[in-house]
């Protein structure tokens, strides 16, 4: 909500949902490295209005650049960067190259941000694979005590979203269940919310 104020969406698109899709473009473009310049020409955007986007970007997350650099750095020194729980991605082609975020003609430019972008989707995939462990065996203990566990059963993960089975008189309950191992999977200093919903289908329990 920020970016899309700070950025100007909400006046510039009035309209909410295609205000965050254009915000969601924005973060995701800029977080994963790329420039005003590539950005602008790919979402048909003048080059005053791709640089104003850029440079809000930055100014609201500083933090976005200081993280690349670090893997980048990484990468050049060691050959890989970690996971939350120390799973490795390896560049090994990177050690002994200039990490210097200015030498945008070494192949560790690039490889800096595809390094940063894997340290965010391997912690995601940590989050996730810690919570359906632990939730199953949630699910196996209590179906030594109550027989309506026997019908709760995880289905399917879909990037971040986990969709699990269960009978009406314990949706709600499993739901619950679902949202505490996700949000208490790891401690960090940013809590972890988890959004959980009940249907008849996914789609439905989307919205």
């Amino acid at each position: 909500q920020k970016t899309m104020e700070e950025l100007g969406f909400n006046k510039l698109i009035p309209d909410k949902s295609q205000a965050r899709r254009r915000a969601k473009i924005v973060n995701f473009s800029f977080l994963f490295g790329r420039g005003w310049k590539g950005f602008g020409e790919a979402e048909n955007f003048d080059p005053e209005t791709s640089k104003s986007y850029y440079n809000g970007f930055h100014r609201s997350y500083p933090e976005i650049r200081l993280c690349a650099n670090k893997c980048r750095r990484d990468i050049c020194s060691r050959g890989y960067v970690t996971s939350l729980l120390e799973r490795r991605r390896r560049f090994p082609h990177c050690i002994g190259l200039d990490p210097s975020p200015d030498n945008r003609d070494s192949a560790a430019w690039w490889d800096g941000y595809k390094a940063w972008n894997s340290t965010i989707q391997m912690a995601e995939s940590d989050l996730v694979r810690l919570t359906m462990r632990n939730f199953y065996r949630e699910i196996v203990d209590r179906r030594k005590t109550d027989k309506r566990w026997l019908e709760v059963h995880p289905l399917i993960q879909v990037h971040d979203e986990l969709v699990a089975e269960a009978p009406d008189e314990i949706v709600q309950e499993v739901a619950e269940r679902m949202k505490w191992h996700a949000e208490n999977a790891l401690k960090l200093d940013v809590p972890i919310l988890m959004e959980v919903g009940t249907a008849k289908n996914w789609e439905d329990a989307k919205h």
